[in-house]
């Protein structure tokens, strides 16, 4: 696995990217689910992928507006495309997405920018079938430190900043 090093924060489930692509999402709980799931005490979730075969055709989606104050804008564009390869039991799938944002809070930068590109090839044939897939991520995403505050049994922002401000 790929880890980040970071100081404050920790996400073992940071390079999943749900996408357009995705059929659906399976959730297992119990058992040795609480030991072996990273980051996800009491179960582990499946990301099951759309195939040519399951999902044929083509399919865009775009989502657009403002985050945060209500000035920060938001934009992301999801696309898939999938099907049979001419008269064979081989099944096709690509899919994917770009995004771009500045966050909930105003850093002076896009805070996630990028995306990711996915497919699988499918074969199907008498004895079972036969799944190969492929990912290319690169998309850049931070997050916010905490907002300075004080007072610990009624705490109150700090002067100077506010809900929607960044210390990055």
């Amino acid at each position: 696995p790929v880890e980040l090093i970071t100081s404050t924060n920790f996400g073992p489930d940071y390079f999943s990217r749900p996408d357009i692509m995705l059929n659906h999402l399976e959730g297992l709980r119990g058992g040795t689910a609480v030991v072996t799931g990273p980051n996800a005490p009491g179960g582990i979730f499946n990301y099951i992928s759309k195939t040519g075969k399951s999902d044929p055709g083509m399919q865009v989606q775009a989502k657009y507006g403002l985050e945060g104050d209500g000035k920060n804008p938001y934009y992301r564009i999801d696309g898939y495309a999938g099907g049979r390869i001419g008269d064979s039991d081989l099944y096709y799938a690509v899919g994917g997405f770009y995004r771009r944002s500045d966050g909930a809070r105003n850093p002076g930068y896009p805070m996630n920018d990028g995306g990711q590109i996915r497919g699988n090839l499918l074969w199907k044939y008498d004895g079972g079938q036969l799944l190969l897939t492929a990912k290319y991520l690169d998309d850049h995403n931070g997050w916010f430190e905490f907002t300075p505050s004080f007072g610990g049994d009624d705490p109150h922002i700090a002067p100077g900043f506010s809900k929607t401000s960044s210390v990055l």
